[in-house]
């Protein structure tokens, strides 16, 4: 799926299940707690260029996995999380800030879990060079202040 107003996009590896109910814009994917270590949500982001800040949002459930598998690939290399997909539920988590000089991918994965793994959004706000711009994936909609969000 593609992310309107950006060349960012979304592809799937698996089989993730489509839920509504909660999560931004009130819907989310999950793995459906099956198949571990086969299902993979990719959010790839070909315009990011320079120093950003990733956020993952993921709803609010204290029975999700506490390791969801959380890959950034970057200039560097790889960065590699175990999300805590019980903690800080329905709200924009900082992983961290990274450069990016040829686009950004940021993958979570189900390998290793033992519980439902759930795939929101993703976000990445560029700090350097200084600008507003915001790339978000995910399904599309417009956030009251205007920035482009992609739920």
């Amino acid at each position: 799926a593609a992310c309107a107003g950006t060349t960012a996009g979304v592809s799937t590896v698996g089989d993730w299940g489509q839920y509504s109910g909660s999560g931004l814009d009130s819907t989310y994917s999950s793995d459906e707690n099956v198949f571990k270590g086969t299902k993979f949500f990719v959010y790839f982001f070909p315009e990011a260029h320079g120093v950003y800040t990733v956020y993952e949002y993921h709803p609010a459930l204290g029975t999700y996995a506490t390791n969801a598998a959380l890959n950034i690939t970057h200039s560097s290399g790889t960065s590699q999380f175990d999300i805590d997909q019980t903690a800080d539920g329905s709200a924009w988590n900082p992983l961290g800030s990274f450069c990016f000089t040829s686009g950004a991918t940021i993958t979570i994965g189900n390998e290793g879990t033992t519980a439902t793994v759930v795939a929101d959004g993703i976000r990445l706000v560029r700090t350097s060079p200084a600008s507003e711009r915001v790339l978000d994936c995910g399904h599309f909609a417009v956030s009251q202040d205007n920035a482009r969000k992609f739920l």
